[in-house]
This record gives C-alpha cells, sequence and structure tokens, in this order.
C-alpha cells in the first residue's frame, strides 16, 4: 500500500495511574477529507487530514528512520487486535517509490 506520510511518532514511559510500562509507535498519514450526510450533521471538507496508523514494533518503527518526510511511503498494514476491535496495523515498511521523471 503506498500512502503519504507526515512522520512518524513514538510515545513511551510508565503510566501515571497504573503504573505500567507502555510503547505507542504510530505513522501520521496525510488522506484527502471526506465530505458527505450522516443523519442531521452535513460535512464540507476540501484537502488533506491526519491520520495515525498504529506501527506493530519498534523494529518497524527504526526502519523509519532515514525517510525524509513528508513524502510517499509503501508499506504492508495488517488487522490487529486492539482494544477489542480491529486495527489496520503497520507491520512492515517497504521504502520509498521512485519519483517519476518529468518529461
Amino acid at each position: 500500500m503506498k500512502i503519504f506520510a507526515a512522520g512518524v511518532k513514538r510515545q513511551y514511559g510508565i503510566g501515571k495511574t497504573s503504573q505500567k510500562p507502555y510503547d505507542m509507535m504510530n505513522l501520521l498519514a496525510l488522506v484527502p477529507m471526506e465530505a458527505g450526510m450522516m443523519g442531521a450533521m452535513s460535512v464540507d471538507a476540501n484537502g488533506y487530514e491526519l491520520m495515525e496508523l498504529p506501527i506493530d514494533s519498534i523494529a518497524t518503527f527504526q526502519q523509519f528512520s532515514a525517510v525524509k518526510f513528508p513524502c510517499i511511503v509503501e508499506i504492508t498494514v495488517e488487522p490487529t487486535p486492539r482494544m477489542g476491535k480491529l486495527v489496520s496495523t503497520v507491520t512492515a515498511f517497504l521504502g520509498t517509490p521512485p519519483l517519476a521523471k518529468a518529461a
């Protein structure tokens, strides 16, 4: 899957109340905003918004270290269970595809 990536982010530490360690890694991607209607609510939109995709491991996260953002990246995404539901998770970074040469 090719996606327009804005960056990657890792948050880790010890929970204030639980005192348990946490480690969360995300790929931030720019995706087109969607306009439409849902019940009594209407949404007008134009442009892009950020979407966060969880990254499965520190090894996958570190593969993004040499990437200069923003850019198009090729990734593998798989459904993984998270907090009782399936979430699309980045499981592999396949690289940055070459840009097309201007004619």
